[in-house]
C-alpha cells in the first residue's frame, strides 16, 4: 500500500513538472512582438515612401514593442552627421557616451524608422504616437486609441522640418557642384566654356555661404 502511494505520488510530481515545462513556452508567446502589432507598408502620405501601420486595435498608452534602433552617435559624431533624417537626440541623463540614435543605414527589424511625422494641420490632427526615452533607449507610445489599419504618425516638430528643407537644398548645391567639377576639368584652358563654368560654380559656392549663414542666424535665434 506504501508502494503505491508513494508511487502516486511520484505520477503527481511528474504531471506537475510536464504541466510547468509546456507553461515556459507559452508565457514566452504570450508577450507580444512587433509584429503582432505594426506592419511596415506603403504610407498613404504622398512622398513619403514607406510607414507604419497598426495591425490590431491599440489602446491609449500602449508600447510599441521594440525599441527605435541604429548606429549611436557620441557628440563628436553627432556634430559631423549631415543627413538628420532619421536621428534621434538622446537626453543627458541615461545616455552614457550616447548622444544620439542614427537609424539612417538600419532598415531592417526596425519598424518605428518608418513611422512618419506629421507636416501639415491635417496630418497633425492624425498624430496619434509619441516617442519617449527610457535609459539609453526610445520607445513610441500610443497617445489614444488607435483602429486596426490606421497608419501610426507622430510630432517631429518645425525643428525637423527646416532642417529637412536645409539638407535637401544642400545635397543639390552638393550635387551641382560636382557635376560642375567634372565637366571643368575637361573643359579646355582659355575656352568660354570653361569660364562659363567657372562662373557656375562661384555662384553654387555663393548659394552655399547664403545657406549656411541662413543656417547659423535660424540657430542663434533659437
Amino acid at each position: 500500500a506504501m508502494g503505491a502511494a508513494r508511487a502516486a505520488k511520484g505520477a503527481k510530481a511528474q504531471r506537475r513538472g510536464a504541466v510547468k515545462c509546456s507553461l515556459q513556452p507559452l508565457k514566452k508567446r504570450l508577450k507580444p512582438r512587433w509584429t503582432d502589432v505594426v506592419a511596415v507598408r506603403p504610407s498613404k502620405i504622398k512622398g513619403a515612401g514607406m510607414g507604419l501601420f497598426a495591425i490590431q486595435r491599440l489602446p491609449k498608452d500602449f508600447t510599441i514593442p521594440e525599441p527605435y534602433k541604429g548606429r549611436r552617435l557620441t557628440e563628436k559624431q553627432l556634430s559631423r552627421v549631415t543627413d538628420s533624417s532619421y536621428l534621434f537626440l538622446l537626453s543627458r541623463g541615461d545616455t552614457s557616451k550616447s548622444a544620439a540614435i542614427d537609424a539612417r543605414a538600419a532598415c531592417e527589424n526596425n519598424p518605428l524608422r518608418y513611422a512618419n511625422g506629421a507636416r501639415t494641420p491635417g496630418q497633425r490632427r492624425r498624430i496619434n504616437i509619441k516617442s519617449q526615452q527610457r535609459g539609453r533607449n526610445v520607445y513610441f507610445i500610443t497617445t489614444r486609441a488607435v483602429a486596426r489599419g490606421e497608419e501610426l504618425m507622430l510630432d517631429y516638430g518645425p525643428d525637423y522640418w527646416v532642417g529637412m528643407r536645409y539638407q535637401t537644398r544642400a545635397k543639390e548645391l552638393r550635387k551641382e557642384m560636382r557635376g560642375l567639377r567634372a565637366a571643368l576639368a575637361s573643359a579646355p584652358k582659355g575656352s568660354r566654356r570653361r569660364r562659363d563654368l567657372e562662373e557656375q560654380i562661384d555662384r553654387v559656392r555663393f548659394s552655399k555661404e547664403e545657406l549656411e549663414d541662413l543656417d547659423d542666424s535660424e540657430a542663434d535665434s533659437d
